[in-house]
């Protein structure tokens, strides 16, 4: 008994959540386990084939109707809800036409750095940037400087008549 307890492993298998939609309902998903139930027979079936795949492309017609009206009330619902509210509705827009929504700024400095780098980066950058800032102005001629700082004024307008 212990050696056929050592030799197999125990794999835990995970609900398939690859299509729960929120316009998906119960009554969908009990549709579309009829459709599959009248698929296996049809294809399995060397005898009355017409009249298999016309309950099963019943059902399949069925089942896609009502995936389309269940998906356009939750999109009506949804837009009616988030009228006055323009991010809602552009966050409804991309998740309609299938869009992921972006990483906010704060998430993607969470994921890209650890807390102790993160500090590190917050305390250096200051004398960081102030380092390069005059390492740039001692390459550069100082003329730059002075015109980029007190850029001359043209106060000469042409204009050109015809």
């Amino acid at each position: 008994m212990n050696a056929k307890k050592s030799a197999t492993t125990i794999k835990q298998v995970s609900k398939n959540t690859r299509g729960c939609k929120p316009w998906i309902s119960v009554e969908i998903i009990a549709l579309i386990k009829d459709k599959d139930h009248c698929f296996k027979p049809w294809k399995r079936s060397s005898y009355n084939k017409v009249e298999l795949r016309k309950n099963y492309n019943k059902l399949r017609n069925q089942v896609n109707s009502q995936i389309l009206i269940s998906k356009q009330n939750y999109y009506r619902s949804k837009f009616g809800n988030s009228v006055h509210d323009i991010k809602e509705t552009w966050k409804t827009i991309h998740e309609a036409i299938g869009r992921k929504p972006k990483m906010s700024i704060d998430d993607l400095v969470d994921k890209s750095f650890s807390d102790i780098e993160l500090n590190t980066v917050v305390n250096n950058f200051d004398t960081e940037l102030l380092e390069e800032v005059e390492s740039i102005t001692h390459t550069c001629p100082q003329k730059l400087f002075q015109t980029v700082a007190n850029p001359p004024v043209n106060h000469e307008r042409k204009y050109k008549m015809e």
